[in-house]
């Protein structure tokens, strides 16, 4: 259909939807908003202590739990934990620069290129004879290697007696090497093999040991193998994420440790029992570690694997960590940096981590619990203080900056993780819930229509604008060194009893901030709370006020003591009957009326006003009006009507 020539533009598709969105949420967020309201009416402040105690009881039924009941464990799963993982998962695949390299550790790798190498010769690919892994680890001792990590399961006897008898000659007389075992407790699945005290390279714990539990053990089948083993399985966290590495393992009075806490504490000469018994590794994305392929370092072979304009890395004095990565051949592991790392790449993180000082330190898994209750704690504190909102939100926002920057700097540039992340998650969802709440309590202040009547609703437009300036007296006696210092807390504290008296228990709709916080009035009006009372008859009206002045005046009576700056509390106050105005009217005569009260001398003190029983106000009179008599001012009454 045409528009017709001079008719306004039809809405935009965009706009009618816009529209519609709007007046839906509207009526979401009122229906939301009178919930909050119907319990800000019966709890006020109360509601954020109750918050609080529940919030700490939740933290400590996660961390802790009540023990059990009808085998059923009632609490301490340790949330939190799990849910740090995720976060240190894509923060430490995302950081802008990886932990320094020691360039000490190589990884050679049985790929395919070095199984198919053999096939194409006509020779065994896959698994390579025992004899082609002596071969190998005699051109690593030519090479001048430090120490060598075998990620390989030699657990039987092969077909083949000679290949078995050399690869035990060169693992003893060769350069030292360490190869994998499987080590686990005994259970339903893993029937106990022999007793820990068994295992060659396993260590006492105490001076004299006697506890030597049974295990699930299988070890290399030459002694040369066995003497140098370590177990190379290793357990997943509960979401199948590979994060922290296990280096030794304690059963009983004995530890055993792991093929690359061997390797590490070979080259580092110490006992592997000085490694914690557990790492956080901490992952490179950027820089993997150098890596070549094992068929390449045998000399006969004659690099059939490197890549034009490559060359062999130098290999003197390093560690080499040899394994399978072929795929279909190796048992491939979920990492925070790669979701099927082989298994060979995680022993030389591990390795990589220990020789050159960069794994993760981690504080205690309670401290994020004990640091979430010192939050929730200072904040439902300040909600129920009553303290300004908005220097809440800017000390929680810059509290919470200062947490998260440390955590990602320090995981950055350093070997230290502070784990507060889900702490800063938890704090927000708090602080949300005390914010929301405060909206409803400060809707009642403000006058929305989910608290009271809006002005103009069932007849409300018989309205005082009060003004109650908040200020400090100039006896500083007991101000100390700073006495504006002094005066500005003061005047903050009377202030903050004021708020917190009004929201919770007052009739006046509270406006304190007239001027922008940014500009440089504020500072000069600060001192100014603006209340606004409206009634649908003058006695209700004249009720309110008298409540809410003589409210104000017993907070600030009972907060008044002589070791305290003196109070200078002062009020004034103008009516104004708006009925029978047009919309532009109303507001012009709003204005103006609060323009009169703040020309009003500042010399009325709140204890006078509220003694003087406020027999009357100032009216504003309407230009061109006639004034009504003095029978038609505000008189007594004892309770309000119900409106």
């Amino acid at each position: 259909m045409a528009q017709k020539k001079g008719a306004p533009p039809a809405p935009h598709l965009f706009e009618r939807a816009a529209l519609y969105f709007t007046r839906t949420w509207g009526l979401y967020e009122r229906a939301f908003g009178r919930t909050i309201s119907a319990i800000a009416r019966r709890m006020r402040f109360s509601f954020f202590l109750t918050m609080t105690v529940i919030a700490l009881a939740l933290l400590y039924w996660d961390y802790y739990g009540l023990g059990t009941w009808r085998g059923v464990q009632l609490g301490g799963n340790k949330n939190l934990v799990s849910v740090e993982d995720s976060v240190f998962d894509w923060a430490v695949a995302r950081r802008p620069v990886d932990p320094r390299e020691s360039g000490k550790v190589v990884i050679a790798e049985i790929d395919e290129c070095s199984i198919s190498h053999f096939e194409k010769k006509g020779l065994p690919g896959w698994p390579w004879p025992r004899d082609r892994h002596a071969d190998l680890l005699a051109a690593l001792g030519d090479a001048g290697v430090a120490v060598v990590g075998y990620d390989v399961l030699f657990l039987d006897k092969s077909t083949e007696a000679d290949s078995d008898q050399m690869l035990g000659q060169v693992a003893q007389f060769g350069v030292p090497t360490y190869f994998g075992a499987n080590f686990g407790d005994a259970g339903d699945d893993t029937p106990a093999t022999s007793t820990v005290n068994r295992w060659p390279t396993a260590l006492p714990v105490v001076a004299k040991p006697t506890d030597a539990p049974t295990a699930s053990i299988q070890l290399p089948y030459a002694p040369a193998l066995r003497d140098r083993a370590g177990f190379i399985n290793i357990g997943r966290s509960g979401d199948g994420m590979i994060r922290d590495f296990p280096l030794w393992k304690q059963s009983g009075d004995w530890g055993v440790p792991s093929m690359a806490a061997l390797v590490a504490a070979k080259y580092l000469h110490r006992k592997f029992t000085r490694f914690p018994q557990s790492i956080r590794l901490n992952w490179r994305p950027s820089h993997p570690l150098p890596v070549v392929s094992a068929v390449d370092l045998l000399p006969d072979e004659h690099t059939p694997c490197l890549k034009p304009g490559q060359k062999l890395p130098d290999l003197k004095g390093k560690i080499v960590m040899v394994g399978y990565v072929a795929a279909g051949i190796n048992d491939f592991k979920p990492t925070p940096i790669d979701p099927e790392m082989a298994g060979v790449m995680l022993q030389g993180e591990a390795v990589e981590n220990l020789v050159g000082d960069t794994w993760i330190r981690m504080p205690h898994e309670g401290l994020k619990y004990l640091l979430s209750a010192l939050l929730i704690a200072f904040i439902g504190f300040e909600f129920w203080r009553g303290e300004p909102s908005q220097d809440i939100d800017a000390i929680f926002t810059a509290t919470n900056l200062v947490l998260t920057a440390t955590a990602l700097l320090t995981l950055t540039f350093s070997t230290f993780f502070f784990d507060i992340f889900t702490t800063v998650g938890i704090s927000l969802t708090f602080f949300g819930l005390c914010r929301t709440y405060l909206a409803g309590m400060r809707g009642r202040a403000l006058g929305n229509d989910d608290h009271v009547p809006e002005l103009g609703e069932h007849g409300r437009l018989h309205v005082v604008l009060l003004i109650v300036r908040v200020s400090v007296g100039e006896h500083l006696d007991v101000a100390g060194k700073n006495p504006e210092l002094r005066r500005f807390w003061e005047t903050n504290e009377y202030r903050r009893h004021i708020r917190r008296a009004l929201y919770a228990h007052g009739y006046a709709k509270i406006h304190e901030g007239l001027i922008e916080r940014k500009t440089f009035l504020a500072s000069d009006f600060r001192d100014v709370i603006l209340m606004i009372c409206d009634a649908p008859s003058v006695e209700e009206l004249r009720w309110e006020i008298l409540h809410d002045l003589k409210l104000i005046n017993d907070v600030l009576h009972h907060i008044a003591d002589e070791n305290r700056i003196e109070q200078v509390i002062t009020a004034n106050g103008a009516y104004v009957d708006l009925s029978d105005l047009d919309q532009a009217t109303r507001a012009i005569s709003l204005q103006n009326t609060l323009g009169k009260v703040l020309q009003m001398p500042v010399d009325t003190s709140l204890r006078a006003f509220v003694a003087a029983d406020v027999p009357c106000l100032p009216r504003y009179v309407y230009p061109g009006d006639t004034p009504k008599s003095a029978t038609e001012e505000p008189t007594p009454c004892d309770t309000p009507s119900e409106s």
